[in-house]
C-alpha cells in the first residue's frame, strides 16, 4: 500500500492546530506530540507492513527519536512524566499486535482501543500544561479526533485473518 501524501499533510496539519488549541499555544508540546505520533506510525507500519515506508522516511524517524525529542524543550522538562506514559503507550501497543489476530471479537475491539492510546498522551500532556480541570475539558475532544473508526478496524482485521 501507498502513502497518500497530500492526506497525511493535511492529517498532520488538521492534528497540529488541534493540539495548539489543546497545549494552550505551547508549540514545542505540539511538536513533541507530531514527532511521537511520526515515529510510533511508522513503527506500526514496519511491524504490520500494511505500508511500504522509503529508507529517508526511516531515517527521519530515528532522527526525531534520537535528536529531535532529545532537544525538545517541552519533553526535557517533563521527561520524568513523560518517559513511563511512553513506555505504558508501546506495551498496549504490542498488546494490541497479539490481540488484533484472535478470532475473538472482544479481543479485536480491545486491540483497536489499545491502538488509541496515542490519544492519551495527548491528553496527559494537556493535563500537564494546564491542569487537571483542562485535561477533563478538552479530553473527550481529543478523543473524538481518533480517525480509525471500531467498525473498519474490525472488517480490516476479519480480512487479514482470511487470507
Amino acid at each position: 500500500m501507498k502513502i497518500n501524501y497530500e492526506k497525511e499533510i493535511e492529517q498532520e496539519k488538521i492534528l497540529a492546530d488541534n493540539l495548539r488549541y489543546f497545549f494552550k499555544g505551547n508549540l514545542a508540546a505540539v511538536k513533541f506530540c507530531l514527532d511521537l505520533t511520526y515515529i510510533l506510525h511508522l513503527w506500526d507500519d514496519l511491524i504490520d507492513k500494511d505500508v511500504e515506508r522509503k529508507p529517508e522516511e526511516i531515517s527521519y524517524a530515528f532522527k526525531l527519536a534520537l535528536i529531535d525529542l532529545t532537544d525538545n524543550p517541552f519533553y526535557m522538562k517533563n521527561l520524568r512524566e513523560l518517559k513511563p506514559a511512553i513506555v505504558d503507550i508501546i506495551l498496549k501497543w504490542e498488546d494490541a499486535n497479539i490481540l488484533e489476530k484472535s478470532r475473538s471479537n472482544n479481543d479485536v475491539a480491545m486491540a483497536w482501543m489499545l491502538r488509541a492510546e496515542l490519544f492519551q498522551m495527548f491528553n496527559y500532556c494537556a493535563y500537564l500544561i494546564g491542569g487537571w480541570q483542562w485535561a477533563k475539558e478538552v479530553g473527550p475532544q481529543m478523543r473524538r479526533m481518533y480517525g480509525e473508526k471500531l467498525i473498519d478496524f474490525l472488517k480490516e482485521m476479519r480480512k487479514c485473518q482470511t487470507q
